[in-house]
């Protein structure tokens, strides 16, 4: 599923445009034919949607509610490729957050070419623990999620959704005009500045230690 999408340039099928909506908990794809003037609906009766959560080279993730564990996030997670309509349901995660502040990214790795789902949890305090959870998503379903726990200094919380930019993702935090970045080739958590900042995250965090 993965690499086969990745390897394919979708962008040449200039002939049909494709939507992914989630509306009235229900999540649908839509085909649209310019030429024809058709369109096509193709929906997942099954899942109970909630929210899109990432999105990353054509795939979409999206979070399904769970009558049996409503406060569980990633035994809720699907990962679907609207190109070929195929849906996969991500593991149920290894590690149980004690804290509520969480959140999810998903990410391509340029270097490994390697299509990658980021659980992360944070605690607050003057300095936050970042627990996160990483799923490296394969073709042949051998997907398994490493947990790594590391503690940053410079931020006490996570202000922004993920945005993923030359193989990381990005988080904007609520101190200092600090980035925190995932690499997702190397699965390292470092600081960046901000544009409209000239501190350096080194300077920044001397100064909180």
């Amino acid at each position: 599923m993965v690499q086969s999408h990745i390897n394919n340039d979708y962008t040449n099928n200039s002939s049909k445009n494709t939507t992914f909506l989630a509306y009235n908990g229900v999540a649908t794809l839509i085909d649209y034919i310019p030429d024809d003037h058709l369109i096509n609906e193709f929906r997942f009766y099954d899942l109970d949607f909630r929210e899109i959560v990432a999105s990353c080279n054509g795939f979409v993730q999206f979070l399904v509610r769970n009558s049996s564990r409503p406060y569980s996030w990633l035994d809720t997670l699907r990962l679907v490729n609207p190109i070929t309509r195929r849906c996969l349901v991500l593991h149920e995660e290894m590690y149980t957050f004690p804290w509520p502040d969480l959140d999810c990214g998903l990410g391509y790795g340029s270097k490994t070419g390697l299509l990658k789902v980021v659980r992360l949890g944070y605690r607050h305090g003057l300095s936050a623990k970042i627990t996160a959870e990483v799923m490296t998503v394969r073709d042949e379903g051998d997907c398994a999620w490493k947990v790594m726990d590391t503690e940053l200094f410079g931020f006490t919380s996570i202000r922004s959704k993920p945005v993923v930019l030359n193989g990381a993702l990005h988080w904007l935090v609520d101190c200092d005009n600090l980035i925190l970045r995932f690499d997702i080739d190397k699965e390292k958590f470092d600081f960046i500045s901000s544009p409209c900042t000239s501190n350096t995250p080194s300077e920044i965090n001397r100064r909180r230690r």
